[in-house]
């Protein structure tokens, strides 16, 4: 399998790819909707079976392959490793070396010129904007990632003509008017190669910056997860938007979209790989899923005990790697499946989009994944804020972790967090604060209130 996955303003679009033993790639139509949860990721070994294409209105000229496949029923290869669609994480010292071209569709123009873009994608070009591409990749990663033109990344000074119909090198036919992205890169890749003697395998990732005005409807799209054919395409509406690049890689990196409240979208606006195109740096799960950040401490059943506070001073995510709390709460059967971070997301430098206004900058914000984000293409989500003295209640997850902060300023957030195991203090002489209101026994109202039913009652 080959997952494709777009970033658009309103409404994401997802597909699912088949790369054949032959090695080919084939859209796969279904006939029956699968939810996304339930698609394999990348690289998984998958059955697939076929039906016929006109019963998912699969039309074309006679004599002309189709090259979509409708399918009727989809399932995993039991012999294949679960794992196995994760192998090839990138983790740590990253770094890619770019091609991109503009493609001109139907003749309707590129959507702008090679200088241009150069750019937007890199800093070290004349005239390059403030905020760019490869600027993102440095600062996000704290240096660990690079993407440049001095280490061999480059617009192409040619654009590429695509006819508005016609068949790829394969022998698919395609139609432009139904936005069949994946065959204008493999024209335009046939066209680099063997027109303009571009040897490809110099690239670790192919960008396709579509015209202005085409059949597209998402902002970009790309390979989620792969090694030697890592693709990005990018709408020419969103040409000169940095995130809008560094998202599409993100996904050519495993790296899903950022949602909020466990909805698997695009909700969550701390994060690039949330909606386009805000300034900002990958959350904090993407980055540890990345290599790039790391947790200044790791909390869990045996060092954080029901009803007890724990301390800790974070840093601003963009200012230092360890930057974050790690939360593994096996406490709770629900809950052990995920693991939580508490991070400190300060509005500044390549997080200057963050709004604060929202609750997304300059807050302490708690994210979940799943428990295997490190081995798969996990969706993060955005639990919830807090600002100084306010104080963040986990509980669509089951796990009942409080974090209050106590103190935030520009340079560190001090960050209190307990494990509450019930809402209102039932027992008072255990010397534990098991509701985590910050209260003990006797200071806590819960306890006056039974002292005094109990004086009353006697």
């Amino acid at each position: 399998m080959v997952a494709v996955t777009g970033n658009g303003e309103e409404d994401g679009a997802h597909f699912a790819m088949l790369r054949t033993a032959a090695g080919k790639l084939r859209k796969l139509i279904f006939l029956n909707p699968i939810p996304e949860m339930e698609m394999p990721h990348s690289g998984a070994q998958v059955v697939v079976e076929a039906t016929f294409p006109e019963r998912c209105g699969l039309m074309a000229p006679r004599g002309t392959p189709i090259n979509d496949l409708c399918v009727e029923s989809l399932l995993m290869d039991e012999a294949a490793p679960l794992i196995q669609w994760a192998a090839g994480q990138p983790r740590g010292n990253i770094n890619l070396k770019v091609i991109a071209f503009f493609l001109d569709i139907c003749s309707s123009g590129p959507a702008s010129d090679p200088q241009s873009l150069s750019q937007v994608l890199f800093s070290d070009v004349p005239g390059a904007q403030n905020e760019t591409l490869e600027g993102l990749f440095t600062g996000c990663s704290y240096g660990k990632g690079s993407l440049s033109a001095t280490q061999g990344s480059k617009v192409h000074d040619v654009t590429i003509p695509i006819p508005c119909s016609g068949t790829t090198p394969s022998g698919t036919f395609y139609d432009s008017q139904q936005c069949p992205f994946p065959e204008w890169s493999d024209v335009a890749l046939d066209f680099a190669k063997n027109r303009l003697g571009i040897d490809l395998s110099q690239y670790t990732n192919k960008i396709f910056v579509l015209p202005s005005v085409n059949s597209c409807q998402w902002s970009g799209m790309g390979y989620v997860g792969c090694k030697d054919d890592c693709r990005v395409w990018i709408n020419g509406n969103v040409w000169d938007k940095p995130v809008a690049y560094f998202h599409e890689l993100g996904h050519n990196m495993f790296l899903n979209h950022a949602g909020q409240s466990g909805d698997n979208g695009y909700k969550d606006l701390s994060g690039a790989m949330g909606y386009c195109c805000r300034l900002r740096c990958y959350n904090t799960p993407h980055a540890y899923q990345l290599g790039w950040a790391g947790p200044l401490g790791t909390l869990y059943k045996d060092n954080l005990p029901a009803g007890t506070w724990r301390k800790y001073t974070l840093p601003p995510a963009i200012e230092s790697s360890r930057n974050f709390l790690l939360v593994k709460p096996n406490w709770n059967a629900d809950a052990a499946s995920y693991s939580l971070f508490v991070s400190y997301r300060k509005k500044e430098w390549y997080d200057i989009g963050l709004d604060a206004t929202r609750n997304y900058g300059d807050r302490v914000i708690i994210y979940s994944t799943t428990s295997s984000s490190l081995t798969a293409q996990a969706y993060s989500s955005y639990e919830g804020a807090a600002g100084n003295n306010g104080t963040f209640f986990e509980t669509r997850l089951g796990s009942g972790l409080v974090v209050w902060v106590k103190n935030l300023q520009s340079s560190f957030a001090d960050v209190h967090v307990c494990r509450r195991t019930e809402t209102q203090e039932s027992n008072c002489w255990d010397g534990l604060d098991t509701d985590c209101d910050g209260l003990v026994d006797a200071d806590d109202p819960d306890c006056q209130q039974q002292q005094k039913a109990s004086v009353k009652v006697s």
